[in-house]
């Protein structure tokens, strides 16, 4: 008797309407990326360009489409920075605090640190 752990295992193959749907659900992953990425450097070009006001926009619409987005940690340091740019300075002050808080070891931590200074 043959014991099944000798057997060779049977190929795996994808059914060819799961190949498309695996394409079609990268191209779209991708595509959010892309649509996520774009929302965060329009903030940046806004606050760059010395309009806080439509950094905060955009900031504010990208939490919306993207909540717990792949560059959420970018949106909330760029929120600090465009707060304190408008004269918001209290609220600039408790998202510094609570950025500082959560992300600790950020690339943009000191940028915020320095951000909101009298």
């Amino acid at each position: 008797m043959l014991a099944v752990s000798s057997l060779p295992e049977a190929p795996t193959q994808t059914p060819a309407s799961s190949k498309g749907a695996t394409a079609s659900t990268n191209a779209a992953q991708q595509s959010a990326a892309l649509d996520e990425a774009r929302s965060i450097l329009r903030a940046k070009r806004a606050l760059d360009d010395g309009h806080p006001t439509a950094a905060l926009v955009e900031l504010e619409a990208h939490e919306r489409v993207y909540p717990h987005g792949t560059l959420s940690e970018e949106r909330d340091a760029l929120r600090v920075l465009a707060l304190c740019a408008v004269g918001r300075k209290v609220e600039g002050v408790e998202e510094r605090a609570r950025f500082l808080r959560t992300q600790p070891l950020s690339v943009y931590a000191a940028r915020v640190q320095a951000a909101c200074q009298p």
